[in-house]
């Protein structure tokens, strides 16, 4: 079931259910930082599970396979929702003045929920609600449309600036920050015709979490630097993809499937060939191609490596 399971309608299952379940009521509450973060590693736990990486594989690159905004802009979102609602207020009524003073009032309190609605949607970027014409009176529907247009598009712009910002702090997602350079799910790779389990093993090559020397797993181990396949002194991800004799057999498939004759000469042209679904030289099929030369590489190099790490311990 694993081998055949389907990640984007997971990811669709998974925020219908899951997550609506987790955000339900949080927009009421105050999110302090170390409830952030709790939720935030929460939120990548579950993306990583539902990606079938293991544990130690890059935080950012979770939810930038998947395309998910952070919690962060998750709880936000909801919170701009009621913001607006309780703004929104309508004058008519004396019990509805009451309430719209009592809330204009708890604007300029710090230690009040509003306050803290109020700063926490302007410091993600969003408009201020009252440009958009939401305020006492006003109709909801201008609350709802605040909401969607402005505070949902800028929070999520704010998230990606902050995947961004943690993609490069890590030196080893260089490469995938230069062909991931937003959250984004691509559906050439993660559907029912392509195995979940090859699609996982390219995910994680194209973040560095590989075995190969110029991967995560292997950067701490000292006692290779050779390719893990041949005796060449290259033991880069990208001679085992594209030159080691050790894989001519895959690659042989693999040029027949893309049909390419020679491939690209240059070796970091042909990586991001392989690692960029969104390339305009890819398509459904090339890309199915792309995963399966991936898949069976990383395989052949992490056996050789448990083999060699078993010999060296």
């Amino acid at each position: 079931m694993r081998d055949s399971f389907d990640v984007a309608v997971g990811s669709k299952l998974f925020h219908v259910y899951v997550l609506a379940a987790v955000l339900h009521g949080s927009e009421l509450a105050i999110i302090d930082l170390h409830s952030l973060r709790t939720y935030e590693k929460c939120l990548r736990g579950w993306g990583r599970r539902l990606l079938g990486w293991p544990r130690g594989s890059p935080n950012a690159a979770v939810l930038g396979d998947l395309g998910w905004d952070d919690f962060e802009a998750l709880a936000l979102g909801r919170v701009a929702g009621l913001f607006a609602r309780l703004r929104c207020r309508p004058w008519a009524g004396v019990r509805s003045e009451i309430f719209v003073v009592v809330f204009q009032y708890a604007l300029t309190r710090n230690d009040s929920w509003a306050s803290w609605a109020a700063a926490s949607l302007g410091a993600a970027g969003v408009p201020d609600h009252n440009v958009w014409g939401v305020g006492p009176g006003a109709p909801i529907a201008a609350g709802q449309r605040w909401r969607r247009r402005a505070a949902v598009s800028a929070l999520s712009v704010s998230s990606q600036q902050r995947f961004t910002a943690a993609s490069a702090e890590i030196d080893s997602l260089a490469f995938y920050a230069s062909l991931q350079p937003a959250p984004l799910l691509h559906h050439s790779v993660h559907n029912r015709r392509v195995q979940a389990a090859d699609a996982r093993e390219w995910g994680l090559a194209r973040c560095g979490h590989h075995s190969f020397c110029d991967g995560r797993i292997a950067r701490h181990q000292t006692y290779h630097s050779q390719c893990l396949l041949c005796d060449c002194d290259d033991g880069t991800l990208e001679h085992a993809l594209n030159r080691c004799p050790a894989t001519e057999d895959v690659r042989s498939t693999w040029r027949r499937r893309v049909g390419a004759g020679s491939g690209y000469s240059d070796g970091f042209a042909a990586m991001a060939w392989m690692f960029d679904p969104g390339s305009l030289h890819n398509s459904g099929p090339t890309c199915a191609a792309h995963v399966a030369l991936v898949s069976v590489v990383s395989r052949r190099g992490a056996l050789v490596f448990r083999e060699l790490r078993a010999l060296n311990a």
